[in-house]
């Protein structure tokens, strides 16, 4: 009997250590640089402000360009009195804004070292009731906007060989009810940035990497709430309310949130990727309701569709 528990365990520890051993194996060293240009999208608040202002905190010599959209926005990054974290107006829905942008960062004569793709907006709501003007906008900040940015920046980037990193999200690989578009536009960000890699990292030496968070809190929670009060049409309600908009389970959803990680998880992710000799391919942070980010991943990709789909259900 006791055999048998120590021979369970040790196969336990061993299927433990294997993604680790692979990933060690099959580490690729990039360039590290320490002086030069970063461009973080999205960065008015969340992710991207902490992570913005964190680079800048701990790469003094590095210039840290927060793209912001709001005047009010980027007055809030200059009252912060640091020399290298630098407001530049940009929206990735509005491809002149991105030129100017780009055209602003080439002007500075600095190499570009770093681009972080975190710019993005969410929704909830079925696929029955999911506006087509509001799934085009959402595809067009988290998916189009972002790869014709990444476009303009590439030959930058292959000159200085410097590093690509794109705010996913643990929804680019699962699916939730509710939150169709934005998984959609997750699993094409995902897509597309794996067909970066392939193309940057091998014959230019550009590292891409892919940031997957679960539950960080961030004021995108909010925003959530407020847009599902606003979409709740008694039609959706009276269709969809008793699956997915109870009371009970908006309460657990906030439970859940509450347990969620601060935004420093991410940025260490993403200041990793930036600096690392060996960056990763995927960065699995946060968690969700308290449990690990990179085991719910695990247990979904292994579970039956069906069965995912009763526990999904439950959540």
């Amino acid at each position: 009997m006791k055999g048998g528990i120590l021979a369970f365990a040790l196969w336990g520890v061993i299927f433990a250590l294997v993604p680790f051993a692979v990933e060690f194996l099959t580490r690729k060293s990039f360039p590290v640089h320490t002086t030069g240009a970063i461009l973080v999208t999205g960065a008015s608040t969340g992710i991207g402000n902490h992570a913005a202002i964190h680079l800048a905190t701990h790469y003094p010599d590095v210039t840290v360009y927060a793209g912001v959209r709001k005047d009010v926005d980027a007055e809030n990054i200059k009252a912060l009195h640091l020399s290298n974290l630098l407001p530049l107006h940009i929206d990735t829905t509005d491809q002149s804004s991105m030129d100017a942008a780009v055209a602003f960062l080439h002007s500075t004569s600095l190499p570009i070292i770093g681009l972080i793709n975190n710019a993005g907006v969410s929704t909830n709501s079925p696929i029955e009731f999911l506006p087509m003007a509001k799934l085009r906008q959402l595809l067009e900040t988290n998916v189009v906007g972002p790869t014709y940015l990444t476009q303009q920046l590439i030959p930058s980037l292959r000159a200085s060989q410097g590093r690509v990193v794109q705010i996913s999200s643990v929804l680019g690989k699962v699916t939730l009810a509710t939150r169709g578009a934005y998984c959609a536009s997750k699993h094409a960000f995902e897509a597309l940035s794996d067909v970066l890699r392939l193309e940057l990292s091998g014959p230019f030496g550009v590292s891409v990497s892919v940031v997957e968070p679960a539950y960080v809190r961030t004021e995108i929670f909010g925003k959530i709430q407020q847009e599902i009060e606003t979409l709740l049409s008694p039609e959706l309600r009276s269709l969809y309310g008793p699956f997915f908009y109870r009371e009970d389970q908006a309460a657990r959803k906030k439970a859940q949130i509450a347990k969620g990680d601060s935004p420093v998880v991410t940025s260490t992710a993403i200041e990793h990727a930036l600096f690392a000799d060996y960056p990763k391919t995927r960065y699995v942070v946060a968690n969700f309701a308290g449990v690990r980010a990179d085991l719910c991943l695990f247990i979904a990709w292994m579970l039956p569709d069906r069965l995912a789909d009763w526990l999904k259900g439950m959540m």
